[in-house]
């Protein structure tokens, strides 16, 4: 019983973490799109 219950807290910890990395991608992502359309937004200003 304690191994099948170790695998079960293992898997959720193994996705909360790769749940937490996709987040912090996307919101990675997101910063550096921003900071692309503000060079871009310069450009046409210029």
């Amino acid at each position: 019983m304690d191994r099948i219950l170790g695998s079960i807290i293992d898997d959720y910890t193994t996705y909360e973490f790769f749940e937490m990395m996709a987040l912090l991608g996307l919101v990675l992502f997101m910063i550096e799109w921003l900071k692309i359309l503000r060079k871009l937004k310069k450009k046409q200003q210029v």
